[in-house]
């Protein structure tokens, strides 16, 4: 008996202390895939409505990241849409205008998707929502089903 206690004194339990620390000390390996894979695609396209109408062009940056489903299969792509790439200029003053911040969504990942954002515009330089307006982006999607990546993108600008 004190053969058996001083072999889990001396060996047994510290092999399973620390290799219970390494395991509890430890990081999970890093995934690309958790930072997602960002596409760029040129955008342009016309605001109209008062007090001018609004020409917007530049290049929209769009993240996907897969978010398995491990319970029900349904899988879905988390995509950080990204316009403050796009400015636009108004048709008859000539004043700048700004687009700010990203758009963060969840969709049922297939191997197309249409998406549409409404996003927030205003003079360059004013501050607070009073002088913004609305516009509407629309993007044609294609994915790699397996990593939630988008193969292909189009993408234009309108009025909402």
């Amino acid at each position: 008996m004190n053969t058996r206690r001083t072999f889990l004194a001396r060996v047994a339990l510290p092999v399973l202390v620390a290799g219970g620390l390494t395991w509890w000390g430890s990081a999970p390996p890093a995934r690309a895939a958790d930072e997602g894979i960002t596409t760029l695609v040129d955008i342009n396209g016309t605001v109209s409505g008062v007090p001018e109408s609004v020409v917007f062009s530049g290049t929209a940056s769009i993240n996907s990241r897969l978010a398995p489903d491990p319970d029900f299969g349904k899988h879905k792509v988390v995509l950080i849409v990204d316009l403050r790439n796009v400015s636009g200029v108004g048709a008859t003053t000539l004043t700048k205008y700004v687009i700010s911040g990203p758009d963060i969504m969840h969709r049922r990942l297939g191997a197309t998707d249409l998406v549409n954002i409404t996003f927030p515009f205003a003079p360059e330089g004013t501050t607070g929502t009073e002088d913004a307006r609305p516009g509407l982006a629309s993007f044609a999607l294609s994915f790699d089903t397996n990593t939630g990546a988008v193969t292909a993108a189009t993408a234009g600008l309108g009025s909402p």
